[in-house]
């Protein structure tokens, strides 16, 4: 059991994007820029891939990168964006950022600061725009320079940034991950063999919430993960491992 494996105090990592800010629904929210302009859902979600990375496996996207990405499909087509209608998606989605912070999140970073656990966020994405939803959430006043650390690298970025954080030795020994996708954790629990994840399983995201994803998860890694859809059902566990 992974009770076994970290003390009363273990130090705890925080994934940001979808595991305590709900990226899921920033992503619908983006959607309404292209359709403001005429475009379809279909045509939103490609606009999307398309803005979401500078190169293979570096994130690049923000909400001005997207913005200039339906900008320049407009001129693909002979016409320019609706300035008018996309700034005014631009600030709903401004003012709807401050309600983002997924349920259980302040709950979840206020038991860890009520026990005084040593905490900090790993967060993948581009540094300003990712402060920038920390922010929106109230968040930024938690995690300072000292607790947070970026990384653009999709491919073995989170790695890299753990190990700068706590050494090249580190192996994961009494440290607990609060993550949301499947495939990332999978990685990370192999590179740190006495890391322990608790996964965020958000259904929305069809490419790490499968039930064969989560079974295979379970089975390589059963003593090391705990899994449970929002973060109110993954505090009630952690407490019963700290308190």
């Amino acid at each position: 059991m992974a009770k076994n494996l970290i003390g009363k105090k273990p130090t705890v990592v925080f994934d940001f994007d979808n595991t305590l800010f709900d990226a899921m629904q920033l992503k619908f929210l983006f959607r309404a820029i292209a359709q403001a302009n005429g475009f379809s859902d279909e045509q939103s979600r490609a606009f999307y891939s398309a803005a979401r990375n500078e190169q293979d496996g570096i994130i690049a996207i923000t909400l001005a990168r997207y913005v200039d990405e339906v900008r320049r499909r407009c001129q693909v087509e002979g016409r320019n964006i609706d300035e008018i209608a996309t700034g005014a998606v631009v600030g709903e989605i401004q003012k709807k950022g401050a309600g983002l912070l997924l349920s259980g999140a302040r709950e979840l970073l206020e038991f860890c600061q009520q026990k005084k656990l040593n905490y900090y966020l790993l967060s993948l994405g581009v540094r300003d725009w990712q402060l920038e939803k920390m922010r929106w959430v109230k968040i930024d006043k938690i995690f300072s320079d000292k607790n947070t650390v970026f990384t653009v690298k999709e491919n073995g970025g989170k790695a890299e940034a753990l190990r700068a954080l706590f050494g090249a030795d580190f192996t994961g020994k009494n440290t607990v991950l609060f993550n949301d996708r499947a495939d990332e954790s999978a990685e990370l629990l192999l590179a740190f063999n006495d890391l322990v994840v608790f996964l965020r399983r958000d259904t929305r995201d069809e490419r790490s919430s499968g039930e064969k994803v989560m079974a295979n998860l379970r089975a390589d890694y059963e003593d090391r993960i705990v899994i449970a859809d929002g973060l109110l059902e993954l505090l009630k566990i952690f407490k019963k491992y700290v308190s």
